[in-house]
């Protein structure tokens, strides 16, 4: 029977939790999760894991959040003074923004928290910190 080796397109089935047992994400009846193994498209916990699995085979993973989305970040939490914002523009907690960086790239930060005199922007991941969780099942190799 083949295995999923790195470059397969593959389609799994998976319900993920946090190690409180609460479900953070799962994949919808009929309605496959597909991603080619070893493009970085997934966190390398999960990309690593499904290398050697078989059609039909189901696993249960713990995945460290070194090998998920990374420990929490304090140095990707930025205060900005309320009176730096530019005129005219209306900034809404939840959304997020883009801030450019000195080399040349761009850095996506959530507006978390809005005070009296700041905003308070996070760029981790919503899951940064976090061990997650997976029950997997391979539907499809490619």
């Amino acid at each position: 029977m083949k295995k999923v080796k790195k470059g397969d397109t593959i389609k799994i089935s998976y319900v993920g939790t946090f190690d409180d047992g609460s479900k953070f994400d799962e994949t919808e009846p009929n309605e496959p999760f597909e991603f080619v193994v070893g493009s970085e498209e997934v966190i390398e916990g999960l990309d690593k894991a499904v290398v050697g699995m078989e059609i039909g085979e189901k696993k249960e993973l713990h995945i460290s959040c070194e090998e998920a989305y990374g420990e929490y970040d304090e140095t990707l939490v930025l205060s900005v003074p309320k009176d730096s914002a530019p005129e005219g523009v209306e900034l809404e907690e939840g959304n997020v923004y883009t801030f450019p960086l000195e080399n040349g790239e761009s850095i996506d930060m959530e507006l978390v928290e809005i005070n009296d005199d700041e905003y308070i922007f996070d760029g981790n991941h919503e899951l940064a910190g976090q061990n997650l969780n997976f029950n997997i099942e391979l539907l499809e190799i490619a």
